[in-house]
C-alpha cells in the first residue's frame, strides 16, 4: 500500500491521501457472475481531501514482463484508474513509467497508454502517448482482459486479446516496480470529483509473467532433480482457451506424452484441474496419468 500523496509538481486542487480502507474484497452481485468476489480499489471525495487507493509490488526488480488483469472501472467522473510499471528519479527526464490509464470523465471506449514522461519544459511529448478508442462495443465499465507486454525497446497493450497500442518511444529500460492505483487530485488530468462521490477499479484477477534471477533459487514446482536441465512439466497461461487458467503443454520426460495432454484438443488441464462442465470453456482433456471425472453438471475434475 503506497503512502500519502501530495500535490507537488501538478495542478492539484485537493490533497490526496492513500488509505487501506479503500482496498477490500467485494461479493460479486453481477447477474451470472464469472467470479464469486473481486478486489475493489476505491477513491472518494471528502469535504477537504480525496482518499485514494494504491497497491505497489514489493519487488523493484521487474525487468521486462507481461502484466494482465481482468477488471472494470465504475463510478463518478473525475477519477483515474491505472496499471503501470514505475522507476522513480529525482529528474523528470529519467523517470521510467509505462502505463494504462482510464479517466472516468472520458467515454467508456477511450483508454490512454503512455511511456512517461509525457511532458517536459517545452510542453507535451506527443510520441509518448496513444489515445485509443477500443475496437469492440464493450468499454472500460465492462469486464475486460487488459494486458501490457514490456519487452526490450517496446511496450504493447492488448484488450480482450486484441492489440490496441504499441509504443517504442521512451520504452522503459531498467528494473521497475508494478503499481495499481485509483485516484483523483482535482487537477486537470483527473478532473474534480464532487463531494461524497466515488469511483472504483474492480479486479477479478491479476497475473504477472516475468523472468527472475536469485542467488539462492528455490526449485520450482515441476522441476526434475534427476535431470536439472529438464522440467518435468511445462505449463502456459497463454496457450489456453480460458483466460487466466494455466494448462499443461509439455511433459518432456514422458515418451508417451511429450507434448502434453491425454485426449483431444490442443491443451490439457493439470491434475485436480477442471476439464468439463456446462459453462466450462477451458481445456477438455487431462494431463497424462489422470482422467476427467464427473462431479456434477457444472464441474468435472482431472483425477
Amino acid at each position: 500500500m503506497g503512502g500519502n500523496s501530495d500535490v507537488t509538481g501538478s495542478d492539484a486542487t485537493v490533497l490526496m491521501v492513500n488509505s487501506p480502507n479503500n482496498v477490500y474484497i467485494q461479493h460479486n452481485d453481477d447477474r451470472n457472475p464469472s467470479s464469486s468476489t473481486y478486489l475493489v480499489m476505491r477513491t472518494m471525495r471528502h469535504g477537504n481531501f480525496q482518499s485514494a487507493a494504491e497497491i505497489e509490488s514489493g519487488s523493484y526488480n521487474y525487468q521486462y514482463l507481461s502484466i494482465r488483469m481482468y477488471a472494470r472501472t465504475k463510478g463518478s467522473p473525475g477519477a483515474v484508474t491505472a496499471m503501470f510499471t514505475f522507476r522513480n528519479s529525482d529528474t523528470l527526464s529519467k523517470v521510467q513509467e509505462s502505463d494504462l490509464e482510464i479517466r472516468t470523465v472520458d467515454p467508456v471506449q477511450y483508454i490512454q497508454y503512455t511511456n512517461q514522461p509525457s511532458w517536459n519544459a517545452d510542453g507535451n511529448i506527443p510520441q509518448a502517448t496513444r489515445n485509443v478508442s477500443l475496437p469492440s462495443k464493450l468499454g472500460w465499465s465492462d469486464w475486460q482482459y487488459h494486458r501490457m507486454d514490456w519487452t526490450p525497446g517496446s511496450t504493447s497493450w492488448l484488450v480482450d486479446g486484441k492489440l490496441v497500442s504499441s509504443i517504442q518511444f521512451q520504452a522503459p529500460k531498467d528494473a521497475s516496480q508494478v503499481i495499481f492505483n485509483t485516484w483523483s487530485d482535482g487537477g486537470t488530468w483527473s478532473g474534480n470529483m464532487t463531494t461524497n462521490s466515488s469511483a472504483e477499479m474492480q479486479i477479478q484477477w491479476i497475473e504477472f509473467v516475468y523472468n527472475t534471477t536469485d542467488t539462492s533459487p528455490v526449485p520450482p514446482v515441476g522441476w526434475n532433480p534427476g535431470n536439472p536441465q529438464m522440467c518435468a512439466n511445462i505449463c502456459s497461461i497463454d496457450q489456453t482457451s480460458k483466460t487466466g487458467t494455466p494448462v499443461l503443454i509439455q511433459e518432456p520426460q514422458n515418451p508417451q506424452n511429450p507434448g502434453g495432454g491425454s485426449g483431444t484438443g490442443t491443451c490439457a488441464s493439470a491434475k485436480y484441474g477442471q476439464c468439463a462442465g456446462k459453462t466450462w470453456s477451458g481445456c477438455g482433456r487431462c494431463a497424462s496419468g489422470t482422467t476427467c471425472k464427473y462431479q456434477n453438471d457444472y464441474y468435472s475434475q482431472c483425477l
